[in-house]
């Protein structure tokens, strides 16, 4: 069964004799995991960059990076890292299925 064959099974088994809402919503685990896999596999923004205006940032190796600092996370390369994610270059909602991400 291909990954699209297997949401829409999802959907009319919770769908079948519900109504759609925010209870039934969160039934829709693979739905969610499909959501979370777009979302790795071609991600709406590029960059991600934080400025911590009050504090220094010390890192578990003991460097420190000094406040107003600008830190940018190119997240298109962290998100198909081989090194963070097994097979990055394919598309597999499953990796997320069991996650407890909440959204």
């Amino acid at each position: 069964m291909d990954k699209q064959e297997k949401l829409q099974q999802e959907l009319d088994m919770v769908f079948k004799d519900k109504p759609i809402n925010m209870k039934t919503i969160k039934d829709l685990k693979y739905l969610r995991a499909c959501i979370n896999e777009t979302l790795r596999f071609t991600p709406p923004v590029s960059t991600s960059s934080r400025i911590d205006n009050f504090n220094d940032i010390v890192l578990p190796d003991g460097y420190v990076i000094p406040k107003k600092t600008t830190i940018a996370t190119p997240l298109g390369l962290v998100l198909q890292s081989d090194e963070l994610w097994n097979h990055p270059d394919k598309y597999y909602p499953e990796r997320f299925k069991n996650d407890g991400l909440k959204w």
